[in-house]
Protein backbone atom coordinates (compact mmCIF):
# COMPACT_ATOMS: atom_id res chain seq x y z
CA UNK A 1 0.00 0.00 0.00
CA UNK A 2 1.15 3.48 -0.98
CA UNK A 3 1.80 5.91 1.87
CA UNK A 4 -1.03 8.94 1.43
CA UNK A 5 -0.62 10.95 4.47
CA UNK A 6 2.58 12.95 5.43
CA UNK A 7 2.20 12.10 9.16
CA UNK A 8 0.82 9.73 11.51
CA UNK A 9 0.98 11.33 15.39
CA UNK A 10 0.54 8.34 17.69
CA UNK A 11 0.87 9.34 21.59
CA UNK A 12 0.03 6.75 23.71
CA UNK A 13 0.37 6.14 27.90
CA UNK A 14 -2.26 6.32 30.39
CA UNK A 15 -4.71 9.15 30.52
CA UNK A 16 -5.63 8.22 34.02
CA UNK A 17 -2.56 8.85 35.50
CA UNK A 18 -1.36 12.34 35.10
CA UNK A 19 1.75 12.93 33.49
CA UNK A 20 1.56 9.66 32.17
CA UNK A 21 -0.57 10.79 30.03
CA UNK A 22 1.11 13.09 28.26
CA UNK A 23 1.85 11.77 25.13
CA UNK A 24 -2.48 11.13 24.84
CA UNK A 25 -2.97 14.44 25.35
CA UNK A 26 -1.08 15.82 22.52
CA UNK A 27 -2.09 13.87 19.77
CA UNK A 28 -5.81 14.50 21.08
CA UNK A 29 -5.01 18.14 20.87
CA UNK A 30 -3.37 17.69 17.47
CA UNK A 31 -6.47 15.62 15.71
CA UNK A 32 -8.33 18.49 17.41
CA UNK A 33 -6.65 21.51 15.77
CA UNK A 34 -7.08 19.61 12.00
CA UNK A 35 -3.36 19.91 11.01
CA UNK A 36 -2.95 19.87 7.03
CA UNK A 37 -2.12 16.25 5.96
CA UNK A 38 -1.47 15.05 9.86
CA UNK A 39 -3.55 12.32 11.35
CA UNK A 40 -3.59 12.23 15.05
CA UNK A 41 -4.61 8.97 17.09
CA UNK A 42 -4.11 8.32 21.08
CA UNK A 43 -3.89 5.15 22.99
CA UNK A 44 -3.58 3.66 25.76
CA UNK A 45 -0.79 0.95 24.45
CA UNK A 46 0.71 0.03 21.08
CA UNK A 47 -0.38 -3.05 19.40
CA UNK A 48 -0.42 -4.54 16.03
CA UNK A 49 -3.88 -2.99 15.38
CA UNK A 50 -2.35 -0.15 14.67
CA UNK A 51 -0.85 -1.05 11.87
CA UNK A 52 -3.40 -0.72 9.31
CA UNK A 53 -2.90 3.15 9.84
CA UNK A 54 0.94 3.70 10.22
CA UNK A 55 1.57 1.34 6.83
CA UNK A 56 -0.18 4.42 4.71
CA UNK A 57 2.38 7.49 6.18
CA UNK A 58 5.56 8.57 5.45
CA UNK A 59 6.24 9.94 8.34
CA UNK A 60 5.22 8.70 11.61
CA UNK A 61 6.17 10.12 15.23
CA UNK A 62 5.16 8.46 18.55
CA UNK A 63 4.64 10.20 21.75
CA UNK A 64 4.99 9.32 25.33
CA UNK A 65 6.26 10.08 28.72
CA UNK A 66 9.57 9.34 30.49
CA UNK A 67 9.67 9.83 34.12
CA UNK A 68 12.86 11.91 35.25
CA UNK A 69 15.05 10.48 37.74
CA UNK A 70 17.49 12.33 40.34
CA UNK A 71 19.57 15.41 38.52
CA UNK A 72 17.97 14.84 35.62
CA UNK A 73 16.70 17.94 33.45
CA UNK A 74 13.24 17.75 32.24
CA UNK A 75 14.25 18.01 28.51
CA UNK A 76 12.04 16.85 25.68
CA UNK A 77 14.11 13.66 24.32
CA UNK A 78 13.40 12.97 20.40
CA UNK A 79 14.89 9.76 18.71
CA UNK A 80 15.32 9.27 14.76
CA UNK A 81 15.51 5.32 14.64
CA UNK A 82 14.92 2.50 11.76
CA UNK A 83 13.10 -0.64 13.19
CA UNK A 84 15.20 -3.38 14.45
CA UNK A 85 15.26 -6.06 12.46
CA UNK A 86 16.31 -8.41 15.43
CA UNK A 87 12.89 -7.63 17.80
CA UNK A 88 10.16 -8.64 15.83
CA UNK A 89 7.80 -9.90 18.37
CA UNK A 90 5.47 -7.89 19.29
CA UNK A 91 4.50 -7.40 23.39
CA UNK A 92 1.22 -5.62 24.33
CA UNK A 93 2.50 -3.38 26.85
CA UNK A 94 2.56 0.05 26.29
CA UNK A 95 5.96 0.72 27.95
CA UNK A 96 7.49 -1.40 24.81
CA UNK A 97 9.35 1.01 22.80
CA UNK A 98 7.91 1.91 19.62
CA UNK A 99 10.62 0.16 17.38
CA UNK A 100 8.75 -3.30 18.15
CA UNK A 101 5.76 -2.11 16.53
CA UNK A 102 8.20 -1.17 13.33
CA UNK A 103 10.30 -4.21 13.06
CA UNK A 104 6.28 -6.25 12.90
CA UNK A 105 5.54 -4.26 10.41
CA UNK A 106 8.16 -4.05 8.48
CA UNK A 107 8.46 -7.93 8.58
CA UNK A 108 5.13 -8.12 7.54
CA UNK A 109 4.11 -5.36 5.32
CA UNK A 110 7.74 -4.25 4.10
CA UNK A 111 7.08 -0.49 4.79
CA UNK A 112 9.53 1.40 6.75
CA UNK A 113 8.40 4.91 7.47
CA UNK A 114 10.26 7.31 8.47
CA UNK A 115 9.67 7.04 12.38
CA UNK A 116 10.27 9.76 15.33
CA UNK A 117 9.81 9.06 19.32
CA UNK A 118 8.98 11.91 21.30
CA UNK A 119 9.57 11.47 24.86
CA UNK A 120 7.98 14.02 27.05
CA UNK A 121 9.10 14.41 30.76
CA UNK A 122 6.85 13.26 33.45
CA UNK A 123 7.16 13.68 37.09
CA UNK A 124 3.51 13.23 38.52
CA UNK A 125 2.13 9.50 38.36
CA UNK A 126 -0.67 9.87 40.66
CA UNK A 127 -4.28 9.37 39.07
CA UNK A 128 -5.96 12.54 37.96
CA UNK A 129 -5.83 15.02 34.69
CA UNK A 130 -3.38 17.72 36.42
CA UNK A 131 0.10 17.85 34.32
CA UNK A 132 3.07 19.24 36.20
CA UNK A 133 5.09 22.48 35.28
CA UNK A 134 7.38 20.78 33.95
CA UNK A 135 5.50 18.22 31.91
CA UNK A 136 2.97 20.93 30.71
CA UNK A 137 6.00 23.38 29.63
CA UNK A 138 6.93 20.16 27.34
CA UNK A 139 3.58 19.39 26.47
CA UNK A 140 2.99 23.58 25.13
CA UNK A 141 6.29 22.87 23.01
CA UNK A 142 5.78 19.71 21.45
CA UNK A 143 2.34 20.80 20.43
CA UNK A 144 3.66 24.27 19.02
CA UNK A 145 6.21 22.65 16.62
CA UNK A 146 3.88 19.80 15.63
CA UNK A 147 0.99 21.92 14.64
CA UNK A 148 2.99 24.18 12.94
CA UNK A 149 4.95 21.22 10.92
CA UNK A 150 8.06 22.67 12.07
CA UNK A 151 11.56 20.69 11.67
CA UNK A 152 11.18 18.05 14.83
CA UNK A 153 14.56 18.18 15.46
CA UNK A 154 14.25 21.87 16.75
CA UNK A 155 12.56 20.02 19.85
CA UNK A 156 15.59 18.58 20.61
CA UNK A 157 18.23 21.55 19.23
CA UNK A 158 21.63 20.28 21.28
CA UNK A 159 24.37 20.82 18.93
CA UNK A 160 27.68 19.46 19.61
CA UNK A 161 29.11 22.70 21.29
CA UNK A 162 26.55 22.29 23.69
CA UNK A 163 27.50 18.81 24.11
CA UNK A 164 30.99 19.87 25.15
CA UNK A 165 30.07 22.91 27.01
CA UNK A 166 27.65 20.47 29.45
CA UNK A 167 30.84 17.71 29.53
CA UNK A 168 33.09 20.46 30.64
CA UNK A 169 31.11 21.48 33.48
CA UNK A 170 31.28 18.04 34.27
CA UNK A 171 28.07 16.69 32.86
CA UNK A 172 28.63 13.01 32.35
CA UNK A 173 25.02 11.85 31.00
CA UNK A 174 23.66 12.73 27.63
CA UNK A 175 21.00 9.69 27.21
CA UNK A 176 19.09 9.98 23.72
CA UNK A 177 20.51 13.30 22.64
CA UNK A 178 19.87 13.86 18.93
CA UNK A 179 23.68 14.81 17.13
CA UNK A 180 22.21 13.70 14.01
CA UNK A 181 25.38 15.40 11.61
CA UNK A 182 27.12 16.83 14.21
CA UNK A 183 31.11 17.39 13.96
CA UNK A 184 32.73 15.76 16.83
CA UNK A 185 36.53 15.41 15.21
CA UNK A 186 39.20 14.90 17.30
CA UNK A 187 36.94 15.44 20.45
CA UNK A 188 37.55 14.45 23.74
CA UNK A 189 34.13 12.05 25.03
CA UNK A 190 35.66 9.28 27.78
CA UNK A 191 33.43 7.59 30.07
CA UNK A 192 30.49 9.76 29.08
CA UNK A 193 26.73 8.12 28.78
CA UNK A 194 25.64 8.26 24.81
CA UNK A 195 23.00 5.63 24.97
CA UNK A 196 20.58 5.55 22.34
CA UNK A 197 21.61 8.77 21.02
CA UNK A 198 21.57 9.88 17.70
CA UNK A 199 25.14 10.20 16.04
CA UNK A 200 23.85 9.18 12.62
CA UNK A 201 25.84 10.75 9.91
CA UNK A 202 27.81 12.80 12.97
CA UNK A 203 32.00 12.50 12.26
CA UNK A 204 33.43 11.45 15.22
CA UNK A 205 36.64 10.62 13.05
CA UNK A 206 40.06 11.00 15.86
CA UNK A 207 37.20 10.99 18.45
CA UNK A 208 38.35 9.61 21.97
CA UNK A 209 35.41 8.00 23.27
CA UNK A 210 37.03 5.33 25.63
CA UNK A 211 35.48 3.65 28.52
CA UNK A 212 32.00 5.50 27.07
CA UNK A 213 27.91 4.02 26.94
CA UNK A 214 26.73 4.03 22.94
CA UNK A 215 24.80 1.06 23.74
CA UNK A 216 21.26 1.28 21.24
CA UNK A 217 23.09 4.30 19.87
CA UNK A 218 22.55 5.32 16.17
CA UNK A 219 25.87 5.89 14.26
CA UNK A 220 24.68 4.82 10.59
CA UNK A 221 27.10 6.10 8.05
CA UNK A 222 29.15 7.45 11.16
CA UNK A 223 32.98 8.57 10.22
CA UNK A 224 34.53 7.00 13.18
CA UNK A 225 37.62 6.59 11.26
CA UNK A 226 40.68 6.81 13.68
CA UNK A 227 38.68 7.15 16.32
CA UNK A 228 39.37 5.58 20.16
CA UNK A 229 37.00 3.13 21.16
CA UNK A 230 38.58 0.85 23.53
CA UNK A 231 36.18 -0.35 26.49
CA UNK A 232 33.22 1.35 24.91
CA UNK A 233 29.51 0.07 25.05
CA UNK A 234 28.55 -0.96 21.80
CA UNK A 235 25.91 -3.35 22.54
CA UNK A 236 22.74 -3.69 20.04
CA UNK A 237 24.23 -0.43 18.48
CA UNK A 238 23.67 0.45 14.47
CA UNK A 239 26.57 0.86 12.86
CA UNK A 240 25.12 0.10 9.30
CA UNK A 241 27.49 1.77 6.39
CA UNK A 242 29.61 3.52 9.18
CA UNK A 243 33.33 3.63 8.42
CA UNK A 244 35.95 2.72 11.36
CA UNK A 245 39.00 2.37 9.43
CA UNK A 246 41.89 2.48 12.22
CA UNK A 247 39.87 2.49 14.59
CA UNK A 248 40.92 0.95 18.30
CA UNK A 249 38.14 -1.06 19.45
CA UNK A 250 40.47 -2.99 21.50
CA UNK A 251 38.03 -4.75 24.66
CA UNK A 252 34.61 -2.95 22.96
CA UNK A 253 30.95 -4.72 23.42
CA UNK A 254 29.90 -5.19 20.59
CA UNK A 255 27.18 -7.47 20.89
CA UNK A 256 24.60 -7.48 19.01
CA UNK A 257 25.71 -4.68 17.25
CA UNK A 258 24.52 -4.08 13.60
CA UNK A 259 28.04 -3.55 11.10
CA UNK A 260 26.34 -4.42 7.57
CA UNK A 261 28.37 -2.48 5.38
CA UNK A 262 30.91 -1.30 7.77
CA UNK A 263 34.00 -0.80 7.30
CA UNK A 264 36.28 -2.01 9.50
CA UNK A 265 39.66 -2.08 7.42
CA UNK A 266 43.10 -1.43 9.74
CA UNK A 267 40.56 -1.87 12.78
CA UNK A 268 42.30 -3.05 15.63
CA UNK A 269 39.34 -5.34 17.45
CA UNK A 270 41.76 -7.45 20.23
CA UNK A 271 39.51 -9.15 22.47
CA UNK A 272 36.50 -7.29 21.06
CA UNK A 273 33.13 -8.94 22.25
CA UNK A 274 31.05 -9.50 18.63
CA UNK A 275 28.56 -12.27 20.46
CA UNK A 276 25.57 -12.05 18.27
CA UNK A 277 26.38 -9.20 16.02
CA UNK A 278 25.70 -8.80 11.97
CA UNK A 279 29.01 -8.17 9.98
CA UNK A 280 27.06 -9.39 6.26
CA UNK A 281 28.97 -6.83 4.13
CA UNK A 282 31.69 -5.43 6.28
CA UNK A 283 34.93 -5.04 5.64
CA UNK A 284 37.72 -6.09 7.65
CA UNK A 285 40.73 -6.49 5.59
CA UNK A 286 43.71 -5.60 7.53
CA UNK A 287 41.91 -5.63 10.70
CA UNK A 288 43.06 -7.40 14.00
CA UNK A 289 40.68 -9.90 15.22
CA UNK A 290 42.98 -11.13 17.99
CA UNK A 291 41.09 -13.42 20.89
CA UNK A 292 37.83 -11.74 19.38
CA UNK A 293 34.47 -13.41 20.48
CA UNK A 294 32.36 -14.25 17.46
CA UNK A 295 30.11 -17.24 18.16
CA UNK A 296 27.24 -16.91 16.71
CA UNK A 297 27.95 -13.56 14.67
CA UNK A 298 30.12 -15.28 11.23
CA UNK A 299 27.84 -17.89 11.45
CA UNK A 300 24.65 -15.85 10.95
CA UNK A 301 26.38 -13.52 8.27
CA UNK A 302 27.90 -16.54 6.06
CA UNK A 303 31.09 -16.23 7.36
CA UNK A 304 33.45 -18.05 8.36
CA UNK A 305 36.01 -18.17 11.39
CA UNK A 306 38.63 -19.28 8.69
CA UNK A 307 37.90 -17.00 6.34
CA UNK A 308 37.84 -14.32 9.12
CA UNK A 309 41.19 -15.20 10.91
CA UNK A 310 42.34 -14.66 7.21
CA UNK A 311 41.04 -11.11 7.06
CA UNK A 312 42.83 -10.32 10.29
CA UNK A 313 46.00 -11.35 9.05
Amino acid sequence: MKPTKSRLIIGYGNREKADEGAGCYIAEIIQQKGCKDTEAISVQELTPSLASFIVQAKTVIFISSYFLFENMKPEIIVKHFLPDCKRQKMERNHSEPPYSLLSFIESIYHHKPNAFWILIPAVNSQKGSDFSSSTQKAIQDAITYLANQKSISSLNPMNAIQLLSRKAQGEQIFHSVNLHQANLRATYLEEVDLSEADLSNADLSEATLSGSNLSCANLTNADLNRADLRSVNLTQVNLIGASLVGAKLGRANLNGADLRGADLSNADLSGAILTDAELSGAVLTGANIGDIELQQAATECGISHQWVSWSGS
